[in-house]
């Protein structure tokens, strides 16, 4: 399997509506959450143990996943060393992820939109 190329789902956000649970960033031992994490009865924030290598870390990924299978979106920031829906894009290579993830992204300070990432069979 690997990631279906474009045209990608778009779910346009109401100008003005707060977003849907999302994942800010991942730091040292935990990751943020932003938008409305109320309605999953998530906090802003949830932990796990940091390692040298992100990428290679299974309660991270554990983490990222379950957050994924209850609808949080993931933060699209290319100025972050490791951006949220980068991160379920290597999940998604790796095959730890194998359903699709949505991304979300902003085109001005209350205009975002969800883009939806899925996966599909090898030719």
């Amino acid at each position: 399997m690997r990631r279906k190329g474009p045209p990608y789902k778009i779910e346009l956000g109401i100008p003005g509506q707060q977003p849907p649970a999302y994942v800010k960033s991942i730091q040292k031992g935990k990751v943020t959450l932003g938008g409305d994490v109320g309605l999953l009865g998530l906090g802003n924030e949830a932990r796990f143990q940091d390692c040298a290598v992100v990428d290679d870390n299974e309660e991270l990924a554990a983490l990222m996943c379950d957050l994924n299978e209850k609808g949080v979106a993931f933060a699209y920031d290319y100025k972050e060393s490791i951006s949220p829906s980068r991160f379920m894009a290597i999940l998604q290579d790796k095959g730890i992820v194998v359903g699709s993830y949505k991304e979300i992204s902003w085109s001005g300070p209350k205009n975002w939109h969800l883009t939806v990432y899925e996966m599909e069979e090898d030719a």
